[in-house]
């Protein structure tokens, strides 16, 4: 599963926490300087996906569906508001 985090104004965001959790539990890591994450080696299946990054509200994506030998990829916009807020 790949994607990219961008803001309201579609600029992305480096350093925002990307959190999954499937059939694999829960995998996490921090977009790269051009805003992107990549998760591999994940089994089918689906996967819900948090994105949180101070100064944004957290942004979800539920049932994101994982196939076999093809790479999901995502967008997820962070809107400006408080870390504490959820969408």
């Amino acid at each position: 599963m790949s994607g990219v985090v961008l803001d309201a104004s579609k600029a992305t965001v480096p350093g925002a926490q990307v959190t999954i959790t499937g059939p694999i539990g829960n995998l996490s890591q921090t977009t790269n300087d051009q805003g992107s994450f990549l998760f591999s080696t994940l089994i089918p299946g689906f996967y819900s996906i948090k994105v949180q990054k101070a100064g944004f509200k957290i942004a979800s994506v539920a049932a994101t569906e994982v196939l076999i030998n093809k790479t999901t990829s995502i967008e997820v916009v962070l809107e400006t508001g408080e870390v504490t807020q959820n969408r």
